[in-house]
């Protein structure tokens, strides 16, 4: 409830000339939206925050926030990932391949509460986001190794 007022109260701040309208078909929209979660996407490498949303006929408008910071920090960990795997259109993909494997630790809470609902309880709360154990799917050996 705090989370949702405070929410409401920053969209509210946001005066209407930093508000950006996109209108998309139901189908672009899926297609061409990568979706951070209910309230946020990436849309051609920049990040928008969605303030509002209405559906009319086959389209579906979004009223947005420019996320300037975050679009500035997804491309430099972009950068910084690119130059960790080194130089090459392949490095390009791993390095996208890894900040992928990155993301999916990590889900939106309302993932989270989905999962919860769907009765999956391998989810540990870390607000906003929460840790998916899924992603470990290796049991440890038991009994432990012994150091010498």
């Amino acid at each position: 409830m705090a989370k949702d007022m405070a929410g409401y109260k920053i969209k509210k701040a946001i005066p209407q000339d930093e508000q950006l309208l996109w209108k998309f078909s139901t189908e672009d929209a899926r297609l061409k939206l990568d979706w951070e979660h209910s309230r946020e996407f990436e849309y051609k490498g920049e990040m928008y925050d969605v303030l509002r949303s209405e559906t009319k006929g086959d389209s579906i408008w979004y009223w947005c926030y420019w996320d300037r910071k975050e679009t500035k920090l997804r491309k430099e960990l972009n950068v910084l990932l690119v130059n960790l795997m080194g130089p090459g259109q392949q490095n390009k993909n791993e390095g996208r391949q890894l900040n992928d494997f990155f993301k999916s630790l990590f889900l939106p809470v309302s993932s989270v509460k989905q999962n919860l609902a769907a009765g999956h309880d391998h989810q540990h709360s870390m607000i906003p986001y929460t840790f998916s154990l899924h992603a470990f799917d290796r049991i440890p050996p038991v009994p432990p190794p012994e150091l010498s």
